[in-house]
């Protein structure tokens, strides 16, 4: 189950080693049962795109002259899948990485428009990470979109909930720390949870779509660019 509350998950990671689930009886360990928890569910969501995490930012509206745009809270934008634009409407090839030979082609610092955008990538300004576009639109036709895994929630707060299954999550937390003790049902807990784990995963795995990153869509016809020189 998902949406597990960080309470529930430590009484139920209390319950798998044996130890009472009275939570006045465990409030020494608690904050290391917390830790592991949370560094068990980070370590599950980076080995593995899941299905139930995948996220379409939907159309994102570019305008004329605004070459820096913010980054949409839950999009994970080293997770992508698939990223274009659309110009009036047509899908077009969206790939990051914006190089000086991009600059030379539309200097962005000089003011250089062209339609439609065509590469993104993540730059710091004001110390803020921000989503550049080029070229700089020159006019209001271009919408980007993104689709890939989203942000990790957090798990830290008693009323924070995990974004993976909570039964995986426990099993692998439990037979960690029985493996710390020593104990030798650390390995009955791992052999459930990494059963458990193919499982899962297996079930994700099925009708799950095929994307080529920056080429989420087929290839449109050739378009042309308009140039507009802004400032100079």
């Amino acid at each position: 189950m998902r949406g597990t509350q960080l309470t529930r998950l430590i009484s139920k990671l209390r319950a798998e080693l044996g130890r009472s689930t009275n939570v006045s009886v465990g409030v020494d360990d608690a904050e290391i049962l917390k830790d592991i928890l949370q560094r068990t569910q980070e370590t599950l969501y980076d080995d593995h795109d899941w299905s139930h995490l995948r996220y379409d930012t939907g159309p994102i509206q570019l305008s004329a002259g605004q070459r820096y745009y913010d980054i949409p809270d839950n999009l994970n934008y080293d997770r992508l899948e698939s990223a274009w634009v659309r110009l009036n409407g047509l899908p077009i090839p969206f790939r990051r990485g914006i190089d000086p030979n991009c600059y030379a082609a539309f200097d962005s610092d000089q003011g250089v428009r062209s339609s439609p955008a065509q590469r993104w990538d993540i730059r710091s300004v004001d110390d803020k990470e921000q989503i550049e576009i080029w070229p700089i639109p020159a006019d209001n036709a271009n919408a980007m979109q993104f689709v890939g895994i989203r942000q990790l929630r957090p798990l830290v707060d008693a009323s924070d909930v995990c974004d993976i299954d909570d039964r995986l999550i426990v099993l692998f937390s439990a037979a960690e720390l029985l493996a710390k003790d020593e104990s030798p049902a650390a390995n009955i807990k791992l052999k459930a949870a990494q059963q458990l784990y193919s499982k899962l995963k297996g079930r994700a795995a099925t009708g799950r779509p095929t994307y080529r990153m920056g080429m989420g869509v087929p290839t449109p016809k050739p378009y042309r660019a308009t140039v507009v020189i802004s400032g100079h």
